[in-house]
């Protein structure tokens, strides 16, 4: 354990009802499974805003959202949801995330929205059905947080 993550076993909607809640979602408009789905379920307002915003900015290839963020706020206003932009495709097996894209996304948060946030939720962000490696995400995303901050990461068990 270090001290800028801490973990946390539970279901991160079931949790955190204030602060910031981040994950990472797909270029399609689509929140069809894991914390995503959640979101939708409980959030609809978080849902239409982020699929308004694939719709405005849709390519074919979904690559000018990747890397990029949208956030809202839900539960008047005492929790703040980030919509990371981290893959296009969608799908079980094989790497859907793209680590540069969380490289992006974190530094982006860190430097610029998150200034005066000093703690973040989040869950294994991109290894889930994103496919990706978790030790090499955090270790991205310790490159990011600063000091002072702290993100604690959700594992439902």
């Amino acid at each position: 354990m270090n001290n800028k993550i801490n973990y946390k076993v539970g279901n991160i909607l079931n949790n955190v009802t204030s602060g910031v809640l981040l994950h990472s979602v797909n270029t399609l408009g689509v929140m069809g499974a894991g914390v995503a789905r959640g979101i939708k379920s409980l959030y609809p307002d978080t849902f239409k805003t982020y699929a308004a915003h694939c719709n405005d900015q849709f390519d074919a290839s979904g690559s000018a959202l990747v890397g990029t963020y949208i956030f809202t706020k839900e539960n008047q206003g005492k929790l703040t949801i980030i919509n990371a932009f981290g893959q296009t495709a969608i799908g079980r097996g094989g790497r859907h995330v793209s680590y540069d894209a969380l490289d992006q996304i974190f530094s982006d948060i860190y430097s610029g929205y998150l200034d005066a946030v000093q703690t973040i939720d989040t869950v294994k962000i991109g290894a889930g059905l994103g496919g990706g490696s978790w030790p090499v995400i955090e270790q991205i995303l310790l490159s990011r947080i600063p000091d002072g901050c702290t993100v604690n990461v959700w594992d439902f068990k």
